[in-house]
């Protein structure tokens, strides 16, 4: 045994002080923003979808049902009302993903922005798929602002003035010289 250790110290701390948090650039506002612009586009193509080409789906579904052979009205009924709640369901839990992800890059982690990068990526490829394909016109009218605004949001988020505050010393505050 050398004797008793000597007691724990600490590095002295630096004369600037403590700066404080970084407050949030106006970019990441705007991409927050245009994230919730996004979720409301797709949820008006939703609902104006299901109220315009509530027909069409329920024609598309006749002749699905029609393959099987026989079927009555009750159980078409309930193949288009299982279609639309099914999509909705989707719809809503994809909007709720934006949301989460937004509301996270918002509080400036760097992780999230990575993660809704990826979301409106493929955002971006819905709206392409969207619009390209024999869609009713409701849809495919909205495919357009919905992929400009993906686009927008990833770019903002990655903007020169946005960087500096997903760095997590910028945004907890530090300890300068």
């Amino acid at each position: 045994m050398t004797g008793p250790e000597p007691p724990l110290s600490y590095p002295p701390m630096p004369s600037g002080g403590f700066t404080g948090p970084m407050p949030r650039p106006q970019a990441v506002s705007i991409a927050f923003g245009l994230v919730l612009l996004g979720i409301g586009i797709v949820v008006l193509m939703l609902v104006l979808s299901l109220v315009i080409e509530y027909d069409a789906l329920t024609e598309s579904m006749a002749e699905e049902l029609a393959k099987d052979g026989p079927y009555t009205e009750g159980e078409l009924h309930a193949a288009t009302s299982f279609t639309a709640g099914l999509i909705s369901v989707i719809v809503g839990v994809a909007a709720g993903l934006f949301l989460l992800f937004g509301i996270l890059m918002r509080t400036g982690r760097n992780w999230a922005r990575v993660v809704l990068t990826v979301l409106l990526s493929f955002g971006m490829l819905v709206s392409i798929l969207l619009g390209a394909l024999p869609f009713g016109l409701v849809i495919r009218f909205l495919a357009l602002p919905l992929f400009v605004v993906c686009v927008f949001a990833v770019g903002v988020m990655f903007s020169r003035s946005a960087g500096p505050y997903f760095d997590p010393r910028a945004r907890m505050g530090s300890w300068g010289a």
